[in-house]
């Protein structure tokens, strides 16, 4: 076995001869490594999506086990994250037609109808969806109710049929209480149907379950307010949609115009939010506390001056002695 320790034992020709093949292999080993890693890393054939190798396998498995309705189900939901609704109303088409998963089935093709704007299809299939739902016996809590109620609401809007849309969204909001997309398009319903005041509950309700970082109940809103002729509220309404979308200067310039006027409360509450958005809450206190000051018991004020009022330290049990003395 050759050793190290024999190098300096070799005439000089033949370590010189040694130390260019080890050079050489080195020179080769680095060149393979910069191969290896190229080819492992940058690969001129792009992969196939996965989603191209789900919808790939899930096709393969429908060919394979046609009867097979999740399989089915599961192609036909491939096909809608992919947009390919044409594909995926076919399987869907397969699955309605076996009596089995009706209702899983026509919500599936309802919303790729929708995509392809197919719209009294789709009402179509959601009405069934009303029908076979509505029947059941947790029809008072079923989310698939109030989905198929909401985008009936929704589709109605569309239309310009803006009763029934009340009608269908009402109905959904009464399962689904808290849930602000529906509050939201109750409330636009409300506007088109020519009753900005049922539209200013709804919107006020939705902003009142997600406060900030969404603009269009604000812009419902200012809307509404608009269609009322109170054009103060309206200017605090699109001044609270700039807040959501951050634009906090452009919010308080128009919200401080409001102050000691008609809207001097809602003003100043925005002035405060506008404040703590940019991370200056104690900007907001005064604002915050000209609420109070005229409403002691405003929930939302009393709220924010909890979030933004500075809590007093604890006092050492060494200082209490020496108060007390």
């Amino acid at each position: 076995m050759f050793r190290v320790t024999s190098l300096a034992a070799m005439p000089e020709k033949q370590l010189d001869r040694w130390i260019k093949r080890i050079g050489l292999l080195l020179f080769l080993g680095i060149i393979a490594f910069v191969a290896f890693y190229v080819t492992d890393h940058y690969n001129p054939i792009a992969p196939t999506p996965l989603v191209d190798r789900q919808i790939t396998a899930a096709e393969e498995l429908v060919k394979t086990t046609p009867d097979d309705i999740a399989a089915r189900g599961a192609l036909a939901d491939l096909y809608v994250s992919d947009k390919r609704y044409a594909d995926a109303i076919t399987q869907y088409d397969a699955i309605i037609a076996t009596g089995k998963a009706e209702e899983l089935a026509r919500i599936g093709r309802a919303k790729a109808e929708e995509a392809l704007g197919s719209t009294d299809a789709a009402i179509a299939d959601w009405t069934r969806v009303v029908e076979i739902a509505g029947a059941g016996e947790m029809a008072a809590v079923d989310p698939r109710l109030a989905l198929a109620y909401y985008r009936l609401g929704q589709l109605s809007v569309g239309t310009g049929d803006a009763t029934a849309a009340i009608d269908f969204l009402s109905k959904s909001l009464t399962i689904s209480k808290t849930d602000a997309d529906t509050l939201y398009a109750l409330g636009n319903a409300y506007v088109a149907a020519g009753k900005p005041d049922e539209a200013i509950v709804m919107f006020k309700k939705s902003t009142a379950f997600v406060p900030v970082g969404w603009a269009d109940p604000y812009q419902g809103l200012a809307a509404a307010y608009t269609a009322k002729g109170d054009t103060a509220m309206s200017t605090w309404a699109s001044a609270m949609a700039m807040i959501a979308v951050g634009d906090t200067a452009s919010a308080e310039a128009q919200l401080k115009t409001l102050l000691n006027g008609p809207a001097d409360l809602d003003a100043s509450m925005g002035l405060g939010l506008a404040a703590e958005s940019r991370g200056e809450g104690q900007e907001a206190v005064p604002y915050y506390q000209h609420v109070l000051d005229a409403q002691p018991t405003n929930e939302a004020a009393m709220l924010a001056m909890a979030r933004v009022r500075p809590v007093a330290p604890l006092a050492s049990p060494a200082a209490s002695q020496e108060g007390q003395n």
